[in-house]
């Protein structure tokens, strides 16, 4: 689950079987659901049992693999996957190719909970830009919400600092 991205038939027959086990489902003979299953995925501390739906952990993995592409571009994976699909940008602005291979599929498809859930440390400000990445704190899109219209498009955040 780490390396590809299972079809959504395959985990929705796993999740099925894990369901059917826990309630105890034998051949010809039905069990009662005392409680739904979508209360049973809940976690503890919201009064569940914590089960994973496996589509969303699978897709949760690739975030995690996306994650450390990020952070760590200095490693061998990064490296390797950067000079291939990403080679002059980083993991968020690169795209999808055509002829990408199933595992740069896979994590890629993590791309969209990864972009949805970051927001950009300004440092020193000259690689982050005012109008393309999300740097503002308190915003629901962390972005600037005016058009740009007499403002360079591609100033960075260190142009607005003294």
């Amino acid at each position: 689950m780490r390396v590809f991205k299972l079809p959504k038939s395959i985990t929705e027959e796993l999740n099925r079987l894990l369901r059917e086990y826990w309630w105890g489902k034998q051949e010809n003979k039905g069990r009662i659901h005392w409680c739904a299953w979508n209360h049973m995925r809940n976690s503890k501390a919201k009064g569940g049992l914590g089960f994973r739906d496996l589509e969303y952990f699978n897709l949760a993995l690739f975030a995690k693999q996306g994650w450390r592409l990020i952070q760590h571009p200095e490693s061998l994976a990064a490296k390797i996957i950067s000079a291939k699909y990403y080679p002059k940008e980083t993991f968020l602005q690169a795209k999808l190719k055509r002829t990408a291979s199933f595992i740069w599929r896979s994590i890629f498809s993590a791309k969209p909970l990864l972009e949805a859930s970051h927001i950009w440390r300004i440092g020193d400000g000259r690689r982050t830009s005012v109008w393309k990445n999300k740097w503002l704190p308190g915003t629901t899109s962390h972005m600037i919400q005016s058009p740009i219209k007499d403002s360079d498009p591609e100033a960075v955040v260190a142009s607005l600092i003294d």
